[in-house]
């Protein structure tokens, strides 16, 4: 796979890079006939449309730098430096530059290339080739300022074409500081990545992280010692080999000749070895680098604020259209509304204005806008802008305090409005004697439910025919309906809806009210809804604990997270017969949702129909 390269030095001086790239010394590794094919991009754009093509033989001496690199970056910084010492009152109102160190960091060369093969490639395709240079300069430019850049030369007479580009670190303050551009591993690895996605229409990509590899990059000397050193251990080798190749063996040669097909035997076992152990390094590698994307994937979407992230690309906020918990951003015609917080699982969460289809997490708001996952992978939040939360702050404001939060929640509790009739939990298939019985408000636009943590409310969390929406700046917490007293089972779901239809039917299948404690998780479960389930379920150690999540792939991982949590207990899994979840089943069963899709049945299905009989069945011989 070809990769995009980029390489930064810091310089103090400048007298051998300075001869090294404008040629004034020939270095072992040049080809003196190809000298002329070099070109200095920063003179040339300064020419362009300057010059007259029936004089260009005349312009050799323009072309060619005038001064040396040390006098171009000297100037360069006499006219971009200007900052002022704070104490400047105290020289008679003249204003004073502050010195600049001996040992400061003066200019920083980087060069651009990529690959061998694929650079050679490039260069045969004249127009690509062109658009590559092009590319490389409008790069340069972009990261380090135009007026920066004092040399912008491509070397073409070296085995791989490559630019040097030297550029003085003049702040738009005015200041001289390196780390402005350079300094610090994550602004050297974001460096990377965006060189690597401007080089992406040239077949060049990111090259495999330095932590990974654990490669060092090689100064020319020591390259040129390496080979070197190769060169005469191979010779040695050679040497030994063909020792018996001589005149005094001419009457030997059945000998000689399986002395070297000893040696050719044994050097082509050893490299099919090798090539077996690099092809094993290779999958590891591969398996490494995958894992490594999924773990960086993983922060991005719990650390990187998308609020702030989409203001960073140039996205507005627009207050009078944010609602609730969402504040509504635009760019040109894309609009999209981003939760003010994290959701369930920590992740940021944004769906499009103008295609309904279109939502997800950070990740998905990038990738929809062309990104690489290389490029997301590296995303951090330590270079974003504030200001977007000062605003966050005012619509959510956080309550960490549970009695403040238990206040905050009870009071959206009580002035909830509730309607017996024709309510959304009733269009749902869920009878009004039901939802009296778990004491739930419901109205015709939605239903609003009670989150609890650590045994005080802590928030709601109302459903309607959009979605679901928990309380702005409160905990999270779960969804606890039912019988409390000594329940007979704990049935864990993911809606509080899905515990309804499910306290319905086995209503109407008992004849009688069940001795069942709901807990809805309300989502994937967090830390925060693990620690409530173990503490749910440890109060209530006699009580059988059931799984009853939607009937797919989410669902059945819901299970298996469950029982994990619960290790040593007994867990059921119920799934529903019909449709994805229960109250999809009610809707079936009801004759109000129309093709449900019937769920294969589950050995617990069976085992949990025969732990029910039994259970009533002891309770009528009690009764007796």
């Amino acid at each position: 796979m070809p990769f995009a390269i980029l390489h930064t030095k810091k310089y103090k001086e400048f007298t051998l890079i300075g001869n090294h790239i404008d040629r004034l010394h020939i270095s072992q590794n040049v080809d003196k006939r190809r000298i002329q094919y070099n070109q200095d991009l920063v003179l040339k754009e300064i020419l362009d449309g300057k010059v007259d093509t029936l004089r260009t033989h005349l312009n050799q001496e323009i072309i060619s730098h005038h001064h040396s690199l040390k006098v171009d970056v000297e100037r360069r910084i006499k006219d971009g430096y200007h900052y002022l010492k704070k104490d400047a009152d105290r020289y008679q109102g003249k204003q004073k530059l502050r010195a600049i160190r001996k040992d400061a960091v003066k200019a920083i060369g980087v060069i651009l290339s990529g690959s061998h093969e694929r650079m050679k490639e490039i260069e045969q395709d004249k127009e690509l080739f062109e658009a590559w240079k092009k590319a490389n300069y409008e790069f340069a430019c972009r990261e380090w300022g135009k007026s920066n850049i004092v040399r912008m030369t491509l070397h073409m007479d070296e085995k791989t074409p490559h630019f040097h580009c030297v550029f003085v670190p003049i702040t738009p303050d005015a200041r001289l500081e390196y780390g402005y551009y350079l300094n610090g591993a994550n602004k050297l690895m974001s460096l990377q990545d965006r060189y690597a996605q401007a080089m992406q229409p040239f077949g060049l990509q990111r090259g495999i992280s330095k932590a990974i590899t654990q490669k060092k990059h090689q100064t020319t000397r020591e390259w040129y010692l390496e080979q070197a050193q190769n060169a005469k251990k191979n010779q040695s080798v050679v040497d030994e080999q063909t020792k018996s190749i001589k005149l005094s063996n001419a009457f030997q040669l059945d000998k000689v000749r399986k002395e070297q097909q000893a040696h050719l035997l044994k050097s082509y076992a050893e490299n099919e070895d090798l090539k077996k152990k690099n092809e094993h390094l290779r999958k590891t590698l591969s398996q490494v680098i995958e894992q490594g994307i999924k773990s960086d994937l993983e922060r991005v979407k719990r650390e990187v604020n998308l609020v702030q992230h989409a203001a960073s690309m140039g996205y507005q906020i627009v207050k009078r259209k944010g609602k609730g918990n969402w504040v509504t951003m635009e760019k040109g015609a894309d609009s999209i509304c981003v939760l003010t917080q994290p959701n369930d699982n920590g992740h940021w969460f944004y769906k499009s204005n103008v295609d309904t289809k279109e939502k997800g997490t950070i990740i998905d708001f990038m990738k929809n806008r062309g990104y690489s996952y290389e490029y997301i992978r590296r995303l951090g939040s330590a270079h974003l802008d504030q200001t977007p939360l000062e605003y966050l702050k005012k619509i959510t404001p956080k309550v960490s305090e549970p009695d403040i939060a238990e206040q905050v929640a009870v009071q959206k509790y009580e002035s909830y409005s509730s309607t017996r009739d024709n309510n959304y939990l009733q269009k749902r298939g869920i009878r009004a004697d039901i939802i009296e019985e778990m004491k739930v408000k419901a109205n015709t636009k939605g239903a609003l439910f009670a989150l609890e943590s650590n045994g005080k409310l802590c928030s709601t969390i109302e459903y309607t025919d959009r979605g679901k929406y928990f309380q702005a700046g409160l905990p999270r917490g779960v969804c606890i309906v039912g019988k409390r007293e000594n329940p007979d089972f704990v049935v864990i779901t993911e809606s509080p809806v899905d515990a309804l239809s499910y306290e319905q039917m086995r209503y109407d299948q008992q004849k009688t009210a069940c001795n069942t404690l709901y807990v809805a998780t309300c989502g994937s479960p967090s830390k925060e809804i693990n620690k409530e389930i173990v503490r749910v379920t440890t109060r209530y150690p006699h009580a059988q604990i059931v799984c009853a999540f939607d009937n797919d792939e989410a669902g059945k991982k819901m299970s298996m997270h469950v029982k994990e949590l619960l290790e040593g207990k007994r867990v059921l899994v119920h799934k529903p017969k019909f449709g994805k979840d229960f109250n999809d089943m009610l809707l079936a069963l009801t004759n109000k949702l129309e093709n449900p899709s019937k769920a294969r049945p589950e050995r617990d299905d069976d085992e949990l129909e025969e732990l029910i009989d039994t259970q009533e069945a002891r309770k009528r011989q009690q009764k007796i």
